[in-house]
């Protein structure tokens, strides 16, 4: 059997981000990974395949982060999904607010401290480089 209808043979149905995260391979593949969001990130320092490659999530955003981050491995991508945000970018003593609403993306570059505060509730798809993502509190 040939690689191509292997890989067809291997595809996946539909399914939401929320509930099911993508971990995109620094080689080109990719791997469903069906989560419990809180419990994911909790123990992500834990969790090998966050050490390469980038992890497409997604999220419902009620309330503004309760913390700030920052991925030292790489930028990450900010896609609204619906709703109104603004992401806090933090520099040292540097700061910008940049405005994302439903259909927008935002670039936060790697390094840079941010956060997301909630103008209207909505989904937020996020692809990240997992490792060494760091928090602290406000």
């Amino acid at each position: 059997m040939d690689n191509t209808a292997f890989r067809i043979r291997n595809a996946r149905a539909a399914f939401s981000p929320l509930a099911t995260y993508v971990h995109l391979k620094d080689l080109g593949s990719a791997t469903a990974i069906p989560v419990d969001p809180l419990e994911f990130w909790k123990n992500a320092a834990t969790r090998p395949e966050l050490a390469s490659g980038r992890i497409v999530t997604g999220s419902r955003h009620e309330k503004d982060m309760p913390h700030w981050e920052m991925h030292p491995a790489g930028d990450e991508l900010l896609v609204a999904l619906s709703g109104v945000f603004e992401v806090h970018l933090q520099d040292g003593p540097n700061g910008q607010r940049l405005a994302l609403k439903a259909g927008e993306v935002v670039l936060v570059p790697f390094g840079i401290w941010h956060r997301l505060t909630v103008q209207t509730p909505g989904e937020i798809l996020f692809i990240t480089p997992g490792k060494g993502t760091q928090h602290r509190a406000l």
